[in-house]
């Protein structure tokens, strides 16, 4: 079993910082849903939201498969106002297919990158795709 919230606290200087993520976990096949990272529980602001959508094969059980990964400048708790709360938006489509569409192969592999992402690109990083090195 995984734990739904790790809060993890760090000594600092002037004391101690303590964050929060609680995950939501899809109940079939244990994967995350929703991650929502509450940042430095003893502020707001700094609150993050990703939501990941799969897109699952059962026949062949490719169930890994991510088809897009939302990340929102909110708790999850919030209805992100788009596009000033995005953080990136990365569909990814596999084995030539739309995005959406189940693998068909076990050695499924990404599309060519195709994000969309209605956030201006950060200097520092500017994903591609969901493991592309920064």
């Amino acid at each position: 079993m995984k734990p739904a919230t790790v809060t993890t606290r760090t000594k600092t200087s002037t004391g101690t910082r303590s964050t929060q993520t609680t995950t939501s976990y899809d109940p079939t096949y244990g994967m995350p849903l929703t991650v929502d990272d509450q940042g430095d529980t003893a502020k707001t602001g700094d609150e993050t939201c990703t939501k990941n959508t799969y897109t699952r094969n059962a026949t062949d059980w490719l169930m890994r498969f991510s088809s897009r990964i939302e990340t929102y400048a909110v708790g999850c708790a919030t209805t992100p106002k788009l596009p000033d709360d995005t953080i990136s938006d990365v569909t990814t489509a596999y084995d030539n297919q739309a995005v959406g569409v189940a693998p068909t192969t076990t050695s499924a592999g990404p599309n060519p990158p195709q994000t969309a992402s209605t956030a201006p690109p950060t200097p520092a990083t500017s994903p591609t795709t969901p493991d592309a090195a920064h």
